[in-house]
């Protein structure tokens, strides 16, 4: 009986160890609120504005899952314990290094600013090979049919956020509209194909998102409204 007892609490004691977290976080950030995060292993995480994830350490392993917005992770190396962030059904395990994770519609993207990640599109399924990425390198995974897209960046442009400034170079109208919704935290349309498709160039503050767009018509001929349900809308004079 004794030995039957020390086996059952011997078992109970190796299952704590191995699938009960020692250290757990939940994290979510506001409009316009930036967030540093220093992890007990020594990584750490930079959390965009309007995000949330949850970080679990086990023994033998260290997960994290974004549920939305965007992180720029820096991970100690540990060979004992992988880190793996997953969203939707896929997932980063990572090799040693630096990189960023957005989650949005309609896609999620992986950058690589040092090191390696090997991408798994679909994480459910074991048949399918990782995406193996080096600094600069980056993908684009559509979240409804996981098909993905290759989107090469500099290394020094990952996560340019951090510095709480977006530079616009070139960028078409509608995609800045589309950063601007995400900082202000209501929608921003913009009206006709042409007038999405004009290029901006311009520095934005990430705190000041309402500013950048109230200059936009000192930019180009556009009219810039807040609709009474708080959405704004551009305009072609």
């Amino acid at each position: 009986m004794a030995f039957l007892c020390m086996g059952l609490f011997g078992g109970y004691g190796w299952y704590r160890w191995a699938y009960l977290p020692q250290y757990t976080l939940s994290i979510a950030t506001g409009p316009s609120e930036l967030r540093s995060v220093q992890l007990p292993d020594g990584s750490r995480i930079d959390l965009n504005t309007r995000s949330t994830l949850q970080v679990r350490y086990y023994a033998q392993r260290r997960e994290v899952l974004l549920d939305q917005g965007e992180a720029f992770f820096q991970v100690a190396p540990d060979a004992d314990r992988p880190f793996t962030v997953d969203s939707g059904r896929s997932r980063v395990r990572v090799l040693g290094t630096a990189f960023n994770v957005r989650v949005g519609s309609p896609a999620m993207v992986v950058q690589v600013q040092q090191g390696r990640v090997a991408v798994r599109v679909d994480r459910v399924r074991s048949d399918t090979e990782a995406l193996v990425m080096g600094p600069g390198a980056g993908v684009a995974i559509d979240n409804r049919t996981l098909a993905y897209r290759i989107v090469p960046t500099s290394a020094s442009a990952v996560a340019e956020w951090r510095s709480g400034q977006l530079y616009f170079k070139q960028v078409p109208l509608r995609e800045v509209a589309r950063e601007l919704s995400r900082y202000l935290g209501a929608p921003v349309s913009v009206d006709g194909d042409a007038l999405g498709a004009t290029t901006i160039s311009g520095l934005l503050a990430l705190r000041e998102p309402e500013r950048f767009l109230l200059a936009l018509p000192s930019l180009i001929d556009a009219r810039v409204e807040q609709m009474a349900d708080g959405h704004w809308h551009i305009t072609p004079l």
